[in-house]
């Protein structure tokens, strides 16, 4: 009979996803669609490829299901006829809600808990603000599908601590880390809860998580040095510049004062994008000095300018993120047409944000009971939507000082692991029953260790 009712909810959520593909007209081009088309026709030997305007692993999905040609076309906002990428998005984003689910439902004490764990991941992947990228042509359906399964094998490795979920926690870990730049970025935040966990939990096994510590940071390596080559930083750094550094007096003068060449040419870029006015920040004449500076020391001035103001670094994407992720969760149906839908809920961005705030004050104080009372050490996979609630505020932060344009496009991962991750560690703690589980002793934590540490040493 259970396995029966299983079958009966996977079917529905498979139907759910029928139907909301048969009312897709296509796949729905925006401008940067063009990019991925084009640049996925590029040779794997060719540098441009690896180190050009767009991460590599999004243009080998594109090489692999891209099939779409117009060279007369406007590409922005119309559907096209490219079934062999609405379909492949489809269903490597079926496949990873569903593995999602049976990592959830398989680390399940009760039977009630393992229905809910099952259930939720499958219907949250119906959330029209999730499904409706499966019928984009952008990097975003690759994007949350990779996380999702990153998510997956990250609970099944600290559930059975085997060798061979280690490797598919590497492998997700490298795809997802490269399709798109700010993802290295949260690896290495990853990387840093690890060593903490390290140092504050000494009879945790090392060996497999230093060695994920040093494979993230060699992602990281490997990503910045791609964004470093095709210079994709330029574009989104021209974007901060004419919308958040030159309005503001103050800002500029900071940046005059690290070696910025400032003339009226600079002055009037503001409140431009970087593309406004025939690409004037690339092509500009009298700008060709400011150009020169942000080559040599663009980045690492803006970096210095957001710990030296830390206060506005902190506090200015506060209600901006506050709004996208409003825009994002109060999309009223599939559609992907970019419409202006912050009207309706920017008004509720104040309770978004303190709604935001409590649940990370809540999580902060459930992760410290789990560290007090050594329960981390029975349910180590609580550690997965842990640190999906806690980085979803620093990746948001990361996204909004990343780029100007776009911020709600930019940090739709932030905006679905915290809801999805508060999700799954309330269910864990209900269905486990944390609030009444007792601590665990040092004898019983020493023989959970024997037993839990062979397996990493074999299949």
């Amino acid at each position: 009979m259970n396995w029966l009712l299983y079958g009966i909810i996977y079917m529905g959520f498979l139907l759910g996803h029928t139907i909301i593909l048969k009312n897709i007209d296509g796949i729905w081009i925006e401008p940067d669609s063009r990019l991925y088309y084009e640049f996925s026709r590029v040779s794997l030997t060719d540098s441009q490829f690896w180190g050009g305007v767009r991460s590599p692993v999004v243009l080998l999905f594109y090489k692999l299901f891209g099939r779409y040609d117009c060279e007369s076309c406007t590409w922005n906002g119309i559907y096209v006829d490219d079934a062999s990428l609405l379909y492949g998005q489809t269903i490597f984003s079926l496949a990873a809600f569903s593995f999602l689910a049976f990592a959830c439902a398989k680390t399940a004490r009760t039977g009630k808990g393992r229905l809910s764990l099952f259930v939720l991941p499958l219907l949250f992947s119906l959330i029209p603000a999730v499904a409706r990228w499966n019928f984009m042509a952008l990097s975003e359906s690759f994007t949350i599908s990779l996380f999702i399964v990153f998510v997956s094998v990250w609970i099944m490795f600290l559930s059975t601590r085997r060798s061979s979920w280690l490797v598919g926690v590497a492998i997700a870990a490298l795809l997802w880390g490269g399709t798109r730049d700010t993802n290295a970025y949260v690896l290495i935040m990853i990387a840093s809860i690890i060593m903490i966990t390290m140092i504050v939990s000494i009879k945790f096994p090392k060996v497999p998580l230093m060695a994920l510590c040093v494979w993230f940071i060699c992602i990281f390596s490997l990503s910045n040095f791609s964004a470093e080559t095709g210079d994709r930083w330029v574009f989104p750094f021209y974007n901060i510049m004419g919308q958040r550094i030159l309005p503001v007096p103050e800002h500029v003068s900071y940046f005059s004062s690290h070696g910025m060449p400032i003339n009226r040419a600079l002055l009037m870029r503001s409140g431009k994008w970087a593309s406004d006015d025939g690409w004037a920040f690339y092509d500009e004449p009298h700008l060709e000095k400011f150009r020169d500076w942000t080559a040599s020391n663009g980045k690492m001035t803006y970096v210095k300018f957001l710990v030296s103001h830390i206060i506005y670094s902190t506090t200015a994407p506060a209600f901006d993120v506050a709004k996208d992720f409003l825009g994002i969760a109060c999309i009223p149906h599939v559609d992907p047409s970019m419409e202006d839908i912050y009207g309706h809920c920017s008004s509720h961005s104040t309770t978004a944000l303190i709604c935001f705030l409590i649940g990370n004050s809540l999580t902060i104080c459930l992760a410290f009971v789990l560290w007090q009372r050594r329960l981390l050490y029975r349910f180590p996979y609580l550690i997965a939507p842990l640190i999906m609630i806690l980085l979803s505020a620093p990746h948001a932060w990361l996204t909004w000082h990343g780029d100007a344009m776009e911020t709600a496009r930019h940090g739709l991962t932030a905006f679905i692991q915290f809801p999805l991750g508060f999700m799954l560690l309330w269910l864990y703690v209900w269905d486990h029953g944390i609030c009444a589980s007792k601590p665990i002793s040092d004898e019983e934590e020493d023989r959970r260790q024997q037993g839990q540490e062979t397996p990493l040493d074999g299949p």
